[in-house]
């Protein structure tokens, strides 16, 4: 396999405050998160009015992951 051919299987982003998220970029998910990352995380879609594209907090598709090593105080 080339150089070229890797792909992501797991991605995580640290935020202020000690915080982070693990995402699954291949299955399209968020794997984990801890802290405050969900203040940081979100989706794109059409409003159904307007059209246009807005952004959405993520909390509102699906309870989050939290980690089991801390809760959503930090």
């Amino acid at each position: 396999m080339g150089l070229g051919e890797w792909q992501a299987i797991r991605t995580i982003f640290h935020f202020a405050d000690r915080a982070w998220a693990s995402l699954d970029p291949l299955a399209n998910r968020i794997v984990q998160v801890s802290g405050e990352a969900w203040r940081w995380l979100g989706w794109l879609g059409r409003d159904p009015a307007s059209r246009r594209l807005e952004r959405y907090p993520v909390a509102t598709r699906a309870p989050l992951p939290w980690s089991t090593a801390g809760d959503r105080d930090g």
